[in-house]
């Protein structure tokens, strides 16, 4: 819904493949996770691993069961695991995002994050980094943050830890179940929210406008069927493969000033970009086309007809 970046709907196909996998090489009957009704990582595993094939039971117990926050401490700390009585929220993190809910999150009426949450954006540590900041892309890929090459996953760890020292990259939320109830869910994603951000500005640079709009519904559609937990249906490949054909020609560089909280953009710089350097140079030359049109339409008056001058 444009609100936040996607994060774990990413992870469960990953998480269910190698699950299929194993359970396969093992000959196991069955792959049981732990999700719960109010989780939507439930039918995006359910989905998974009904899409890979498997043809074993797959399900969670507590589907048709429910254990509350405080019976599943009282049980784990009958069997020595106390540990997990200081966990208010329920948490998932990866090298995209970490994201939180449930306990203290649960009421979107009257919620407030804890500080401990947070890693990446914890506290402001931007004397530890220059407050200019700029990304390169080729052929919609980040290749180089401030001049430097990485490899992606390098690249996108030293960006969260960038942004994030700016306290850029909080998002809180609602988040869709599947008869349509919403729950409340807090994130962090500093690279996420920069690396988007910065991409969207060079591709609204180099796309003409009508094929900016058609993807724009295609990229809903590619989330709606991740978070629906249909990672594995052709519907995901189908919107995938316009928006990779996109993204072929995004290449460029995007720089920032950041501030405390906020990213400001100063320079975009694209490959066959379509914007305007010099607007009124333009404005003269589109000028002097239109009028050498016009004047070669304009009707030529003889004394014995009016003849047209060839365009």
């Amino acid at each position: 819904m444009g609100m936040y970046p996607i994060s774990s709907s990413l992870s469960r196909p990953i998480i269910a493949r190698y699950a299929v996998e194993f359970a396969m090489k093992l000959g196991c009957g069955a792959i049981v996770h732990t999700a719960n009704q109010s989780q939507n990582s439930l039918r995006r595993l359910n989905g998974s691993i009904e899409q890979l094939g498997f043809s074993g039971y797959y399900g969670t117990p507590y589907e048709f069961s429910a254990l509350t926050r405080e019976e599943k401490i009282a049980g784990l700390k009958a069997v020595g695991l106390s540990s997990f009585q200081a966990r208010g929220v329920s948490g998932d993190a990866n090298l995209w995002c970490r994201e939180f809910e449930s306990g203290s999150l649960d009421n979107p009426e009257a919620f407030c994050v804890p500080d401990g949450l947070f890693d990446w954006t914890a506290e402001s540590l931007s004397r530890r980094f220059s407050s200019d900041f700029a990304i390169r892309f080729e052929r919609g890929v980040p290749v180089a943050i401030d001049g430097i090459d990485m490899p992606l996953v390098e690249l996108i760890e030293a960006t969260n830890l960038k942004v994030g020292s700016f306290q850029i990259g909080r998002y809180a939320g609602l988040e869709h179940l599947e008869k349509g109830e919403k729950v409340l869910e807090v994130r962090e994603a500093p690279a996420a929210f920069i690396l988007m951000d910065a991409y969207r500005h060079l591709e609204t640079a180099v796309l003409n406008a009508e094929v900016l709009r058609e993807k724009i519904s295609l990229e809903q559609l590619w989330v709606r069927e991740a978070i629906e937990g249909r990672w594995y249906d052709e519907l995901r490949t189908a919107a995938e493969s316009f928006i990779a054909s996109a993204a072929s020609r995004i290449s460029g560089t995007v720089e920032y000033r950041l501030r405390q909280g906020a990213a400001d953009v100063c320079s975009i710089q694209a490959k066959n970009a379509r914007y305007l350097t010099d607007r009124d140079t333009w404005e003269k030359a589109v000028a002097a086309i239109r009028g050498a049109r016009r004047l070669s339409d304009m009707p030529v008056v003889t004394d014995t007809k009016t003849e047209m001058v060839a365009a």
